[in-house]
């Protein structure tokens, strides 16, 4: 009998975790195919040389990505349009971790509603029914871009789609502060292209909470590029950037900084001579 998915909530969570439910990553570029598979899309994901995630101390590798409308879980009993869930599996025997995040629609261009721009056009252009595959025209793919760096629940049950024997780890993100934006024109797209899902709600497996989030690799060359599809040959490419945050050195490399500074510095320099000629025509004017 299936024990998944469940209600996302703090106020049904057992306890804390940190030690026991640790998950850190470093996920790696990727190509991108999609098929659609009814129900919901699947999405490709390169074997990097390592595990590209560790969760309590075992490696992981990402084994395929889903996107489903709308989500499996509920938050405070209310579901949301969406959710992404990254499969993940071990060559150690571990069971299945399974990264859940929620989905909103919010008609704003970001780094998640353009990736699922990208790839939910590409779909419905390409591969529109159940069973249809298409490749996903979409540079430097990297999940370490779509995963948030927030505290996260976790619990333990059996998958939470057919065959739902199987055990497996879950780290689900909360809406209000971790979800990923899907703009109402996609969201409508995907909806017209599977089906909504038909699993419910269960209840029984303990969750616990993890308010410190996931850990990352230093990084400066994460990010993703997204061309829009079904455009003309003079479009411009659209290049979503989070190379990570900028340095003090990087702010003051900036022209117009330089500028700013230089000007400041001689404003400086004039009102500081200005004074001292003051001084000296006082002195000898007496």
């Amino acid at each position: 009998m299936a024990t998944a998915p469940i209600d996302i909530s703090l106020s049904n969570i057992t306890g804390n975790c940190q030690l026991k439910c640790s998950y850190n990553f470093n996920y790696n570029n990727s190509s991108c195919i999609a098929t659609n598979r009814g129900d919901y899309i699947k999405l490709s994901y390169d074997k990097s040389s390592s595990p590209p995630v560790s969760y309590n101390a075992i490696g992981y590798d990402v084994e395929e990505i889903r996107i489903y409308t709308p989500s499996l879980h509920s938050y405070s009993d209310i579901k949301t349009e969406g959710e992404l869930v990254i499969v993940h599996s071990s060559n150690t025997g571990a069971v299945p971790l399974l990264v859940c995040i929620p989905i909103k629609a919010n008609n704003i261009a970001n780094v998640s509603s353009l990736f699922l721009k990208t790839v939910i056009d590409t779909v419905a252009d390409s591969a529109p029914s159940d069973g249809e595959s298409t490749t996903v025209n979409i540079l430097k793919y990297n999940l370490t871009a779509l995963v948030p760096k927030k505290p996260f629940f976790s619990y333990s049950a059996t998958e939470p789609y057919q065959p739902c024997g199987s055990s497996v780890d879950y780290i689900v993100f909360a809406p209000l502060d971790a979800s990923l934006d899907i703009m109402q024109e996609t969201l409508t797209k995907l909806q017209s292209m599977i089906q909504s899902h038909a699993y419910d709600i269960k209840s029984g497996p303990n969750l616990f909470f993890n308010e410190k989030g996931p850990g990352t690799a230093s990084g400066n060359d994460i990010y993703i590029d997204c061309q829009p599809v079904g455009t003309s040959s003079d479009s411009s490419e659209v290049i979503v950037d989070i190379a990570g945050t900028t340095t003090i050195n990087d702010f003051f490399k900036n022209p117009l900084v330089q500028l700013f500074s230089a000007s400041i510095v001689f404003i400086v320099i004039l009102y500081v001579t200005k004074m001292l000629l003051n001084g000296f025509q006082s002195t000898h004017g007496e």
